[in-house]
């Protein structure tokens, strides 16, 4: 297995953690929250002063379900793929499918916080290293299996 799946697994199995405790809990009413999700939100909101998990607008709210709905489940599924080394090219379609969705969903984030005025350099600035390491990390999931996918349809014979 390549170093990159590898990386990719573990980044998938943990990011299943990630969403289940702490994204996820944005959308889910307060009596029906895991032990520990409210926790986590009161504590990164409060931490990091992210105005988008505490306005929670409707457009980071239908991320968050796409997130919950789809990625949730792929994550699962990736990590069990790169980690039992049971890839196939259709695994990394659907990490291509993930890298766009979650690329573009983060961007969005980004985009919010560098425009949002009256934040401070240090709130802004943290905030984009909050959400930046997500962005990249699924971009270059795109470039890479994009690429490899690439490399499979030249070895498939056209007429």
């Amino acid at each position: 297995m390549s170093k990159r799946d590898t990386f990719y697994g573990w980044y998938f199995a943990i990011h299943f953690i990630i969403t289940l405790m702490v994204d996820g809990g944005f959308a889910i009413p307060a009596a029906f929250k895991l032990p520990g999700q409210q926790f986590m939100e009161d504590f990164h909101v409060a931490q990091n002063e992210d105005f988008i998990v505490s306005e929670k607008p409707a457009w980071f709210m239908s991320f968050i379900w796409i997130e919950i709905l789809f990625q949730l489940p792929f994550f699962v599924y990736g990590a069990y793929k790169l980690l039992t080394q049971t890839q196939t090219p259709t695994t990394y379609l659907w990490m291509l499918v993930y890298g766009v969705n979650a690329s573009l969903t983060t961007l969005a984030c980004l985009a919010e916080v560098w425009a949002r005025e009256g934040l401070t350099d240090a709130v802004r600035y943290n905030l984009l290293a909050v959400y930046a390491p997500f962005f990249f990390i699924s971009g270059y999931i795109v470039i890479d299996v994009f690429q490899r996918l690439q490399g499979e349809l030249r070895k498939v014979k056209t007429d």
